[in-house]
């Protein structure tokens, strides 16, 4: 999918977790290159409030991962089932960024 929009994925980690100032983040795949950080967020019943968190996350990730400040970051969903207009709200979402 990332390779169809130009973006060649280098490396891919799972569950990856940091901490800071008593606070925890965590991203369930982070792929990455020397232009992007893409943080999939992967749900088996995937929400409105899991897209909402999934924002946050996105705007916190380079306080926390700051070796990636000089990356593009791009947030990606994903879900087994997707419970009514989530994927609507997640496009909405995206094109507002």
């Amino acid at each position: 999918m990332f390779k169809e929009r130009g973006i060649e994925v280098e490396k891919v980690f799972q569950r990856v977790k940091a901490h800071k100032d008593g606070k925890e983040i965590e991203i369930d795949i982070l792929a990455i290159n020397k232009e992007y950080a893409i943080l999939i967020e992967a749900k088996s019943s995937l929400s409105i409030s899991n897209v909402n968190e999934h924002i946050e996350r996105l705007k916190a990730f380079k306080i926390f991962f700051p070796e990636y400040s000089d990356r593009k970051v791009v947030g990606t969903v994903a879900g087994i089932t997707i419970e009514e207009d989530t994927d609507k709200y997640a496009y909405a979402m995206a094109s507002l960024s």
